[in-house]
């Protein structure tokens, strides 16, 4: 594990929002779904369009170029596209703030890039 950063307060980013962050060279979007915080790359996989500027609803963050949805759990925005889908970055809340570890960014679980059909 890298050096977990200060990334924003948690009150900034409340439920159903997404905010735009720079940390440790890289620009991250903080998602708050619910009071779950997830902290994802801020490009948006599909045609780069600033994922903190978009919106959190229904367990998606949306992008806010395209508004495609993509899930804060599997990161795929369609099952059919496992290609195109959100870079995850450890992320949790202490006292308060929010913290991520832009070093480390959470590999995809093999199993949903392959195919039922291969």
């Amino acid at each position: 594990m890298g050096e977990w950063v200060y990334a924003a307060d948690a009150v900034d980013v409340p439920p159903g929002r997404a905010a735009r962050v720079f940390v440790g060279g890289v620009w991250l979007a903080i998602c708050n779904d619910g009071g779950r915080f997830v902290a994802v790359d801020d490009s948006c996989p599909h045609e780069g369009g600033s994922l903190g500027r978009g919106h959190v609803a229904d367990g998606c963050v949306v992008c806010s170029v395209h508004h495609w949805p993509f899930d804060l759990t599997t990161g795929l925005t369609d099952p059919n596209l496992p290609l195109v889908r959100l870079k995850f970055f450890p992320c949790e809340v202490r006292e308060g703030k929010v913290y991520v570890d832009p070093d480390n960014p959470i590999p995809p679980d093999i199993n949903d890039l392959i195919s039922e059909e291969s």
